[in-house]
């Protein structure tokens, strides 16, 4: 059928991963503002601006809740009220650091953001103001950046891209509470002509966290001490540069491909449960998933089920077709993604 729309919200949808409370889902739009909806009904709750200003787009990637407000990366961190939409507060480094280009990550009451010149920052989700400032070290006068902060088990987990020809990185491990350095594990690159940046995006289960390098080879690592349990290669005939988005479900790290095909892997062993083509196109940017769903995304939302790999859905045979960037949320009932005209609510099954 063509209608699996739920709701649509009119606006300037954008590639930016929405955030959800119980009641309510924020989108960031494309014209610098957060747009809160109504799950059940799809009514507008507020809409608020950040400093952006006129022109160009909003510089960030997701929204995440944090306690009472939600927060928006818009080349600086911008926090709202979940209620009223009125400015909780903003976070900008003294020195002008780009804090909120990248994904945010929060454990529910702390946002971690991550930095153009190296850093980790823990923000407190109340107040704004800065718990801990981490700056990452790395090759000798060498430039570092960090990628898309995740918190898991008392740690924060932070991909690492080092300038260097080609770039090279890996991922970091920060304690949670004092924003202390842990470990680095550096990824190594199958070809030296390859990049083997870490752009983030961690998964962590049972011991072991699985972050992806842009050579196209996933990592398990021990959570604790960050030594190499197992390595996993690139997709099958495909030796391009290919950072892969994760996510969890049912137990299986589920990770996207530049190729079109998407992967189950063990996170204890890095064997590979199932490979299928589920797009003609790149699924590189983002994946969402729970236990009945992950979610893909090219100019449309493709819903797979996460135990087999076969394509539950996808929206490029209906109605709204390619109106979709792709960066979605998995919602208990249902899959919000950004489209080109607007904010959507899409039937989950």
């Amino acid at each position: 059928g063509d209608d699996r729309v739920l709701w649509r919200v009119a606006g300037e949808g954008f590639p930016l991963v929405p955030s959800y409370d119980g009641t309510t889902v924020f989108f960031a739009s494309k014209d610098h503002r957060v747009v809160a909806i109504d799950i059940a009904s799809g009514a507008v709750r507020w809409q608020s601006a950040t400093d952006g200003g006129p022109g160009g787009v909003t510089a960030g990637f997701n929204t995440v809740v944090a306690g009472d407000v939600v927060a928006v990366g818009d080349v600086d961190v911008y926090a709202f009220d979940r209620s009223t939409g009125a400015r909780a507060w903003s976070f900008r480094a003294s020195d002008d650091d780009e804090t909120g280009t990248h994904a945010l990550g929060t454990d529910g009451t702390t946002i971690y953001a991550s930095s153009y010149l190296g850093r980790v920052y823990a923000l407190d989700g109340h107040t704004g103001a800065p718990a801990w400032v981490t700056q990452l070290p790395g090759p000798p006068g060498v430039r570092v950046l960090t990628f898309d902060p995740v918190a898991a088990g008392g740690k924060i987990f932070v991909g690492l891209w080092y300038d260097t020809a080609p770039v090279t990185g890996g991922l970091a491990a920060l304690d949670a509470s004092t924003g202390q350095l842990l470990w680095t594990h550096e990824f190594t690159p199958i070809r030296p002509e390859l990049e083997s940046f870490c752009g983030g995006g961690a998964v962590a289960v049972d011991g072991v966290v699985v972050a992806s390098s842009a050579d196209g080879q996933i990592y398990g690592l021990d959570v604790a001490t960050g030594a190499q349990r197992w390595v996993s290669p690139q997709i099958p005939n495909y030796d391009l540069d290919d950072l892969r988005a994760l996510a969890l479900s049912n137990g299986l790290v589920i990770a996207s491909s530049s190729s079109g095909r998407a992967t189950a892997l063990d996170p204890a062993t890095g064997a590979i449960r199932w490979l299928k083509v589920v797009s003609g196109a790149s699924l590189a940017y983002q994946v969402s998933a729970d236990d009945q769903l992950a979610v893909f995304g090219t100019n449309e939302v493709l819903a797979v089920d996460p135990l087999s790999g076969n394509v539950l859905w996808h929206t490029g045979d209906t109605q709204q077709s390619k109106k979709f960037f792709g960066y979605a949320a998995v919602g208990p009932d249902e899959v919000f993604a950004n489209g080109v005209d607007g904010f959507y609510a899409l039937r989950k099954r």
